[in-house]
């Protein structure tokens, strides 16, 4: 706290208001200092503001008509699990507004944004997140789940699930090598091998 009042008077950041983190009040209270110029961000993390929050998010992308699908662990949606993010894939025409959405506030709930085609900022390493022609077929198909937000449809959930457990994720998956070189990691976040066997199109 200090601290924080210590870059106030150095004008760095503006003076403090207390926030609740909740959709409607029930949620943690914080004390949040607001950065008076803050950096251009260019990465693939944002932060979903408090004011908004997950519906308001998913309300806001899905009035506005933004190709979009929430890749994964939607099944407990607009509840997020404390450790996990949102993983979002937007059409490249929507990615400024979507942008724009997450940065109208501030927030510590962390969303992930890529592109179809891995515009600078919303891509992988340099590199778009899925090949442009599945992620775009992935978006062409997408289902609407809970009347909240598009998802992939379950073929596409369990291509895209398997693509980030071997690619994105590789050993940390907890997929175990068949040639042994990459022992099973105990400290995998998902148990990608039960995941995977349950969604596995029939």
């Amino acid at each position: 706290m200090l601290l924080g009042f210590v870059q106030c008077l150095l004008f760095r950041l503006s003076l403090p208001r207390i926030v609740n983190c909740g959709t409607s009040g029930d949620g943690p209270w914080l004390i949040a200092f607001r950065v008076r110029r803050p950096r251009p961000y260019s990465g693939v993390r944002r932060f979903i503001p408090h004011q908004l929050g997950v519906c308001g998010l998913m309300y806001g992308l899905q009035t506005a008509g933004v190709r979009h699908a929430v890749l994964r662990w939607f099944e407990s949606l607009p509840q997020i699990a404390p450790s996990e993010d949102l993983d979002l894939l937007v059409d490249d025409a929507s990615l400024e507004q979507v942008r724009a959405m997450l940065d109208d506030g501030s927030g510590i709930q962390p969303v992930d944004i890529y592109s179809v085609t891995g515009l600078p900022g919303a891509d992988f390493r340099a590199m778009p997140y899925f090949p442009p022609y599945l992620a775009d077929e992935l978006l062409d198909r997408a289902v609407i789940h809970r009347g909240l937000c598009r998802v992939p449809a379950p073929r596409e959930h369990f291509l895209s699930l398997a693509y980030h457990a071997l690619y994105h994720k590789g050993g940390d998956s907890g997929i175990p090598s068949a040639n042994n070189k990459h022992p099973w990691r105990a400290i995998a976040d998902h148990d990608y091998v039960e995941v995977l066997r349950r969604q596995q199109p029939t």
